[in-house]
């Protein structure tokens, strides 16, 4: 595999892409033509390719694979001007290879996707578009389906129109696909993965590479992220993987301007710190931190309020002050709509109480948002219409102002969506999992609550003196004599030294401390104010001329001569530095002429001697060792317990734990085939199997009912016996922590009762976690009973299946499985 990191990285501007207009361009009004920010829009591109790659595409149509320059019929035209980054992306596409487009929110990804999808459907070809929760699923399905009509859904929950061309999907499905085996692959040009960056994490990361991974190679695939910072490294991975060519493609261009204002705790206004060019304004910050010094006593005084009702932990009456002014003061000048995220969700909805007082719609908009409310609530029982949790909702609603976290009614999520997008919702207060729709569409204004200062990176395992000798924290203002044509990504100017013959200009520069190597006992004067270009000038003519005054080198500051330190360590050191520098002075390597080859010679020598190292020390500590000594115990683990035998052949047990994927499938098959659920009956077996399930920890003590405790004893035991044997067979686990990790039987009584046909106003006063978690783990409780009845149904085990499907049965009514608004 090769990256070419020449002609194969190049960074495009508006202006180079301008010369080869697309045929969408072509259609453009002079409308178009709007007032631009300074800040350029550029993207970078790079490609990875396999050594023995060929192109077959016309050059003259589709440009080279390290210039991707598209002039043919556009399979789907836009009614706006295309930025570098889409047009760049798209020329890929029309490649017939595999991109990975890097992009901030509101960028603009969506329509390359879009582009994508029009190609399958104009070659007569299926696409998939898979996204990582289900609700953005049912988002986008709606989205799509408006644009292109021959959409489907599957997310486990919902399947619609399956055999559509464009299906869209959560990655999960698209994996359970992937290791079933589907004759609907044979037909799929396209893979579109959103938000690629959940690869990421930790536990369901596995998810996307596994999909990568199994991927037929005839398919292509399209990657949407926001700023990623190892893009190129993902794009060499997928290249080996499936040799092929993967493309990337970045930009750091920010369509809406982004400033950055600071609300003093305790304040009465906002300071703009970072201007829409991305300017620090030191004049507004200096006026900011007179106010925090003025503030300090009152913020004191306020640490030790308690919360109450339903607040998080972390809130206080004053920040609760402080946000009812930000967003007073914020639709009073006109900005609105707000987002307002906090990182509590029990802190959002205490700050949207706060705003009793407030009412941003106006009499008709509340009478629309009454009437979307009515309607969306529609599809539920009269009993759950009168829910709490949606009752308290209109009148905020209807006032302007709404909530949106993941413990909130999934009904109301999507409502409160839907209505921020119509405008109807001006004050938002939200966690981060907010989805804000992307497009040309300036969302306003994203106010963080809660800021964590971090110390600097690896300081906090070093000594207090160490960390402060290694100078990480200290920046020096130096004024550098930088190039003209600096520049990194067209929005902000990265300064670099100029070139022989090149103009250039002082600029100041912050300068890490440990990138100086040397500090000259001469010392200049120059102008008060730097801000002026004429007066940095000035002094790049006086280190010119000191060039010149000392040919061979500015003099070198003396600590013990020129500032007098008298500190005998100190005077030692310098002494036997001054005593190396002239041995290597006398040095008959120092009158060589080849004195730059030998130099040449010595490094690469040094670079491979290091190289070495690396290697003997990767094969010392080989990760590829751990894994076979890591395989060889879990080989071991499977053996114990009878999933496979002596020859490593799959058993009866085995072939059940494949089949599931939700919850551990160790201790699931153990109690399937240790007889735990053939003594229970289906609403018992329904509240045991949804202590596999991860979710929200409950505050309150778990007491199981009498009919549960027995059950959720042997699943403890069972739980406990195979980490023990994980520790015999030299696997390194805490069987406490595995006990505590795999048995969550937080919600168990709940899923019970709701299983024997209780309501949900009666089930949500038995616990203290929010309404959507409780519907968010029934509902993946759904998924894994329907892996248990597959594996029961797989080992023979009939009666045990017809159990799991009248669980199943039991748990799908009412609110719990509410159809989404989206479809």
């Amino acid at each position: 595999m090769e990256i070419v990191p020449g002609t194969g990285k190049r960074k495009l501007s508006k202006e180079a892409l301008d010369e080869n207009p697309s045929p969408a361009d072509e259609t453009q009004n002079s409308e178009s033509a709007v007032k631009r920010r300074n800040i350029s829009r550029t993207c970078i591109h790079e490609v990875a390719f396999p050594d023995d790659f060929s192109s077959s595409n016309n050059e003259s149509i589709h440009g080279t694979l390290e210039n991707p320059i598209y002039v043919g019929k556009m399979a789907k035209t836009y009614p706006f001007e295309l930025d570098p980054f889409q047009r760049v992306s798209i020329a890929c596409l029309e490649r017939n290879e595999s991109v990975l487009v890097s992009a901030h929110t509101s960028a603009g990804k969506t329509a390359v996707a879009e582009y994508a999808i029009a190609m399958s459907f104009r070659d007569k070809q299926r696409v998939i578009y898979t996204s990582p929760l289900k609700a953005l699923s049912n988002q986008k399905y709606r989205e799509l389906n408006q644009e292109f009509s021959d959409v489907g859904l599957m997310t486990g929950d919902v399947t619609l129109s399956p055999h559509a061309s464009c299906l869209v999907m959560t990655t999960e499905i698209l994996r359970g696909m992937l290791y079933r085996g589907t004759e609907l692959l044979k037909e799929v040009a396209w893979v579109i993965f959103d938000e690629i960056h959940y690869m990421k994490d930790r536990e369901r990361g596995v998810v996307w590479e596994e999909s990568i991974i199994f991927l037929p190679p005839a398919i292509k695939m399209v990657f949407l992220s926001a700023t990623m910072s190892n893009a190129t490294e993902f794009a060499e991975w997928i290249c080996k993987l499936h040799k092929q060519p993967c493309h990337v493609v970045y930009t750091d261009f920010r369509p809406t301007p982004l400033q950055h204002y600071v609300f003093p705790v305790g304040g009465s206004g906002l300071y703009l710190v970072v201007d829409e060019n991305e300017q620090f304004k030191e004049d507004n910050f200096a006026k900011l931190q007179e106010t925090f010094t003025k503030q300090k006593n009152q913020v004191d005084g306020h640490r030790n309020v308690k919360a109450s009702s339903r607040i998080a932990k972390g809130g206080t009456a004053s920040a609760g002050s402080d946000i009812y002014k930000i967003v007073k003061m914020i639709m009073e000048r006109k900005f609105q709509p707000v987002i307002i995220f906090s990182f509590s969700r029990r802190e959002c909805e205490q700050h949207a109480m706060s705003m009793a007082k407030l009412d941003f719609n106006t009499e008709e908009e509340r009478d629309v948002v009454e009437q979307v409310f009515k309607n969306a609530i529609l599809c539920l029982s009269e009993e759950d219409r009168n829910l709490p949790a949606i009752q308290l909702m209109l009148p905020l609603l209807q006032r302007g102002i709404a909530v949106h976290h993941s413990g909130l009614l999934p009904i109301i999520k999507e409502l409160v969506e839907l209505l921020f997008q119509e405008g109807l919702v001006k004050a938002l207060f939200a966690t981060e999992t907010v989805k804000v729709r992307e497009g040309g569409t300036d969302w306003g204004w994203g106010v963080v609550v809660n800021v964590v200062k971090k110390p600097p990176s690896g300081a906090g395992s070093l000594q207090p003196a160490l960390a402060a000798s290694r100078g990480s924290s200290y920046l020096v203002d130096t004024l550098l004599n930088c190039s003209l044509g600096s520049s990194d990504n067209g929005s902000r100017q990265k300064p670099f030294p100029p070139c022989p013959g090149e103009r250039s200009e002082m600029h100041v520069v912050p300068v890490p401390l440990h990138l100086i190597s040397g500090i000259s006992n001469i010392r200049i004067s120059f102008p008060p104010d730097l801000r002026p270009a004429e007066a940095r000038q000035t002094v790049l003519l006086a280190v010119q001329e000191l060039h010149k005054k000392f040919p061979h080198g500015l003099p070198r500051l003396n600590p013990v001569k020129d500032m007098g330190i008298n500190d005998p360590e100190l005077t030692e050191l310098v002494h036997k530095f001054e005593e190396l520098e002239q041995k290597l002075a006398a040095h008959p390597l120092h009158e060589s002429t080849q004195t730059e080859k030998q130099y040449q010679w010595f490094q690469r020598k040094a670079q491979l001697n290091h190289e070495i190292q690396l290697l003997k020390s990767k094969m010392r500590d080989s990760q590829l060792q751990k894994f076979r000594d890591e395989l060889k115990n879990r080989s071991r683990v499977l053996k114990r317990l009878g999933h496979i035998d002596a020859d490593s052949v799959v058993q009866l047990k085995g072939r059940a734990a494949c089949l599931i994927d939700t919850g551990d499938e160790l201790l699931v098959t153990e109690l399937m085939f240790n007889g735990t659920f053939n003594d229970l009956d289906p609403h018992q077996a329904v509240a045991l199997a949804s202590c596999f399930i991860p979710g929200d920890k409950s505050s309150d003590q778990v007491f199981s009912r009498i009919e549960l405790a027995k059950p959720l004893q042997q699943l403890q035991d069972s739980a406990r016996k195979i980490a023990e044997i994980q520790r015999e067979c030299k696997l390194d686990i805490n069987v406490e922590e595995y006990v505590e990790a795999t048995v969550r039987p937080y919600l168990m009584d709940v899923i019970y009762c709701w299983s024997k046909g209780a309501t949900f106003a009666e089930v949500i006063e038995m616990t203290d976690i929010f309404e959507g978690s409780i519907i968010r783990l029934a509902r993946r409780l759904d998924e894994f009973l329907n892996q248990l009845k597959a594996a029961a149904h797989a080992v023979g085990e009939i009666n045990l299946e017809k159990k799991f499907e009248s669980g199943t049965e039991s748990l799908r009514r009412g609110i719990m499985f509410a159809n989404s608004l989206y479809l």
